[in-house]
Order: structure tokens, then C-alpha cells, then sequence
């Protein structure tokens, strides 16, 4: 009877528990930014975390609009050079003029993860006696990402600039295979980040 009675429990417990992450996997992805920021409050640096479509060509936008004086470029590759940053991502005639101007658009090639991504901007931001930021990152990513931004800069002001990638569809999210696993991605990587922050992500 005993043997029952603790498979029963077990059964419930594991019902819970399963409940309680579906209920956690949802309210993560129903906070995930659905429309753009309406804050256009100048900031003293532009961050663009490299890893996604749109990213850089919006943060260049940005600059172009004159909503920072500089760009920091967090994660590009060894064998990409700003020059060909500009050309991919179709950077104005405006953008190019104040590439030209050291230091202005500055790239980190050193950071391969968000946790890094962080480590590396607080540095620069150290450095810089910079006192606000506006973070681009693609919207899925966004939560995680000012997780990792605060922790290592609490006394920078930072505002959190989604742009919204075409293979991510946050309206049913569950019926399209891409954005079914970038969520679940997103939301176990957020929850390790949360319980666990001295686990690089």
C-alpha cells in the first residue's frame, strides 16, 4: 500500500511541478517587449549585442538620429572589420562621417555570451565615466540582457531598445518551430541567470 501511496505523491508532486513551469514559461514570454521603446531620451552610448538580424543596422540608426554621441558594438568577430559593418548593415552618410571621428563607433571583439557582453561594456562604460546606456538586443533576448547589464552596472541608467526579428513571432508562439525554441531557450537561460548567476550564459 505504502508503494502506491508514494507513487501517487510522486505522480502530484511531479504534476505541480510541471504546472508551475508552464505557468513561468508563459509569464516569461508574455513579458517579452512587443512594440519598440517610446523613450527617446538621449543617453551618453548606444550598446548593440551582437547575435541577431537587425541589431547593428538599428543601432547605426540610432546614431544616425543623434540619440547618442557613441556606439559601442559588443561581440563582433576577429575578421570583421567596421568598414564592412557599415556596408553590410547599410550604415547612412552620416554614420560613416563619424566613424571617421575616434572614438565614436567602437568595437568589442572579446565578448562571446550576454554574461560577457555585460562584463565587457561595464568596462568600457567604466572607463568612459559613462552614466546611461540604450541596450539593442532583439526583443527575445532583452530580459536576460538587462539582467546582466544591472548586475554589473546598477548605477547606469539603461534603456531597453528591442528590435523585433522577423523569425521570432511572439503571437503564437508555441505553433511555429523557431519561435518555440528561441523561447524556451531564452526562458531556461533567463531562469539560470536568475537562480544561478555565476553560471556564464
Amino acid at each position: 500500500m505504502w508503494v502506491w501511496r508514494a507513487v501517487r505523491w510522486g505522480l502530484v508532486t511531479v504534476t505541480i511541478m510541471v504546472m508551475m513551469w508552464m505557468a513561468a514559461l508563459v509569464s516569461y514570454v508574455y513579458s517579452i517587449p512587443r512594440e519598440p521603446t517610446n523613450d527617446k531620451t538621449t543617453t551618453d552610448a548606444i550598446v548593440v549585442l551582437t547575435g541577431g538580424s537587425l541589431r547593428i543596422a538599428y543601432g547605426f540608426e540610432l546614431l544616425d538620429k543623434g540619440l547618442a554621441k557613441q556606439l559601442f558594438i559588443s561581440g563582433v568577430a576577429e575578421d570583421i572589420s567596421l568598414e564592412e559593418l557599415m556596408q553590410t548593415h547599410q550604415a547612412s552618410a552620416k554614420v560613416r562621417a563619424l566613424a571617421a571621428k575616434e572614438p565614436v563607433i567602437i568595437l568589442d571583439r572579446v565578448a562571446n555570451s550576454t554574461r560577457s557582453n555585460a562584463a565587457q561594456t561595464a568596462q568600457w562604460v567604466h572607463d568612459r565615466g559613462i552614466h546611461s546606456i540604450r541596450l539593442v538586443t532583439a526583443n527575445y533576448h532583452m530580459r536576460r540582457s538587462v539582467m546582466e547589464f544591472r548586475r554589473l552596472m546598477s548605477d547606469v541608467k539603461i534603456i531597453a531598445d528591442p528590435v523585433f526579428p522577423e523569425n521570432f513571432h511572439i503571437e503564437g508562439w508555441w505553433r511555429d518551430r523557431v519561435s518555440r525554441e528561441l523561447a524556451l531557450s531564452e526562458f531556461h537561460k533567463f531562469m539560470v541567470v536568475l537562480f544561478w548567476p555565476s553560471i556564464t550564459s
